[in-house]
């Protein structure tokens, strides 16, 4: 694999996403802020666009002739592709760390088809895209939802994980997630059907970490 700077190959790659996921981390968190308009969405539309641009260009290097280097191209691509749909399909709620994670995802998936290992070149850098610096947990989507809706979370490190749904009077209603799990993005979709309409609550629990938000089931 040669690390000429085309296409974003290895290090440089690595590097670049790196930074975007950064930078998107960083505008994000002002979207509340009413004095930034919408310049800040126009911002975050194009580190979207480049960014897929970037990883779609590296996807259809990998599908040509003679490009694969490795025996399970096949999966790779498929992987590849299954990352660039979610990307997809998170851009449509807005979830722009999750986009940025899954369009880092799809392209490594690329670079692999080609031989690049990802895995011994810029391993910090790699990293530090897929393992989120702080502990999170998003507002469900869509809120209000009928009858299914998604619970984004994030964790720092590896730990028990407890993400559970109660109604208004604190009763438990279900367990979503009770388990172990690794540093990385999760989400989790809730099918609220056989409940009726009203205010319901989930709280995540990690460590030392505790979270809780408010969700509307309107039938």
């Amino acid at each position: 694999m040669v690390n000429d700077g085309n296409h974003l190959r290895t290090t440089k790659g690595l590097s670049f996403y790196d930074k975007i996921t950064s930078a998107v981390n960083s505008i994000d968190s002002y979207l509340s802020n009413p004095d930034f308009g919408s310049d800040i969405d126009l911002s975050l539309y194009y580190l979207i666009q480049g960014s897929y641009k970037l990883a779609v260009i590296v996807r259809d290097e990998a599908e040509l002739p003679g490009a694969c280097q490795v025996s399970n191209c096949e999966e790779l691509l498929e992987n590849t592709n299954r990352e660039l749909g979610k990307a997809i399909d998170e851009r449509k709620q807005d979830h722009y760390v999750y986009i940025l994670n899954h369009l880092t995802n799809a392209w490594k998936f690329a670079m692999n088809v080609m031989g690049a290992n990802l895995n011994k070149e810029g391993s910090e850098e790699e990293a530090s895209l897929t393992i989120p610096v702080e502990y999170g947990l998003d507002q469900n989507y869509p809120n209000p939802f009928n009858p299914n809706t998604t619970i984004n979370y994030q964790l720092p490190a590896k730990n028990h994980v407890s993400l559970k749904v109660y109604d208004i009077l604190g009763n438990l209603i279900t367990t979503l997630v009770d388990q172990e799990m690794e540093a990385g993005y999760y989400n989790v979709n809730w099918n609220a059907s056989q409940l009726a309409s009203g205010l319901y609550i989930y709280r995540i629990i990690s460590g030392s970490f505790v979270s809780t938000k408010k969700m509307i089931l309107m039938k």
